[in-house]
């Protein structure tokens, strides 16, 4: 049976595994075995397919290293098999959460899209996470919707202390996720990356709407004659995710 290599950096397993590479790794399909997955027992429970490795679980189910060592019989970390049933350590959930994995029904009407501007991700996210290559949803298929990155877009009034609140962060981790020319302003329209944060507890999705044009929103204490970066100013999606225990 052949090894699949799980590489460590510097480490220690759940410690410094690269987990910004979410958006361009491990999107092998889950699709096809979401339903099923849902269905039995209290835990996630995967069958590992070839090219996998246990950090792309970490990065797709919110969860360190050590948490899944801790609930599989796995006798070396560096090492995994096609086949293999490992159990992810958090509850399986069809309730979206802006925090932990959950898994979506496409119902009429829906698109990657919708799905993404729903669930405040990136539609990329959702393709890399089940394997679609084309943007097309299935309706009435079951898809994973990962535990992060987020993206939240800026409403009137909000600055970054209210975002980091509604995913139950801090400042300095939101600031952290994002390239912010100015962290003391921010702008309707503007997508705030929030990045994958680990072994969370689920934190439900509210309505938002997305307001039409871009206007400045400065928050308080901030100077007011600090120059103003270009409406529409948008940031990327982040390359490193910061470590759990030293985020928030």
């Amino acid at each position: 049976m052949k090894k699949i290599r799980l590489i460590l950096l510097a480490g220690g397993l759940g410690l410094t595994l690269a987990f910004g590479l979410i958006l361009g790794l491990g999107g092998q399909s889950r699709a096809a075995e979401a339903a099923a997955e849902a269905q039995s027992g209290q835990f996630i429970t995967i069958t590992v397919k070839e090219g996998e490795s246990l950090a792309t679980y970490t990065r797709l189910y919110g969860v360190t290293g050590l948490s899944m060592l801790a609930v599989n019989d796995i006798p070396d970390p560096n090492v995994i098999f096609p086949g293999q049933v490992i159990t992810i350590p958090v509850i399986k959930s069809f309730t979206p959460s802006l925090t932990t994995p959950f898994y979506y029904t496409v119902q009429s009407g829906d698109n990657i899209f919708s799905m993404a501007l729903k669930f405040e991700t990136d539609a990329s996210v959702i393709a890399n996470a089940n394997g679609i290559t084309d943007n097309i949803v299935i309706l009435g298929r079951t898809y994973l919707i990962p535990a992060g990155p987020h993206k939240h877009i800026a409403q009137k009034g909000e600055e970054l202390r209210s975002i980091a609140a509604r995913y139950g962060v801090s400042v300095s981790f939101v600031i952290a996720s994002n390239n912010l020319p100015n962290p003391d302003l921010i702008y309707v329209g503007q997508p705030i990356w929030i990045s994958t944060i680990y072994n969370a507890a689920p934190r439900p999705i509210t309505a938002v709407v997305i307001p039409p044009t871009a206007t400045a929103t400065l928050m308080p204490g901030a100077p007011t004659s600090t120059p103003l970066p270009p409406p529409g100013a948008s940031t990327s999606v982040p390359a490193v995710t910061p470590l759990p225990g030293n985020t928030c």
